[in-house]
């Protein structure tokens, strides 16, 4: 439910006791508000573990679901960190790893290219926003944000078996 116009909010002291003592009249005039309706950013951490990251062309990784009919995920940013293990991923030289709404691996949100993913030791590494891919685009009605890599024949050999973690701020627009 949407926050009403003219609804106005109180903030108190940390250590004020926040019971709901009111009266059923004063209870009348209260609601309480899920925080997307603050039109703030929201943030979402995503581990993904070796075998799915060696997967992610033919199963992509849900990061946010679907949000319902008629909204979009739009992504803020988005950052990767790899924790190398033992043995680096080999992905193709060129390949695409991202996020995307949509239903084609082809058009990320934002990317990286392989090399980041390829490393031999721990990376941290953004993100990068794919021009201006959803600035204008109709909304995808409950699709889900996905981590995945464009290519279908992703790796010369399947060897990788490093865990990435994916964090991602984004806001649900309507």
């Amino acid at each position: 439910m949407p926050i009403p116009a003219g609804t106005k909010f109180h903030g108190v002291a940390p250590t004020v006791d926040t019971t709901d003592r009111g009266s059923s009249i004063a209870n009348s005039n209260r609601e309480a508000y899920p925080i997307e309706d603050f039109g703030g950013v929201l943030s979402v951490t995503v581990d993904i573990p070796p075998a799915q990251m060696l997967g992610l062309s033919n199963t992509p990784v849900e990061v946010v679901p679907g949000q319902g009919e008629g909204k979009a995920i739009v992504v803020v940013s988005a950052q990767a960190k790899l924790l190398f293990n033992s043995v680096p991923y080999n992905f193709t030289s060129g390949d695409l790893i991202g996020l995307t709404m949509s239903q084609s691996l082809n058009d990320f949100q934002f990317f990286d290219q392989d090399d980041n993913f390829n490393s031999s030791s721990d990376a941290w590494f953004l993100l990068n926003r794919w021009g201006n891919v959803f600035d204008n685009s109709s909304l995808v009605d409950n699709g889900p944000l996905v981590f995945g890599l464009h290519n279908t024949n992703p790796l010369g050999a399947d060897v990788g078996d490093s865990t990435v973690q994916l964090k991602v701020y984004y806001k649900i627009v309507e």
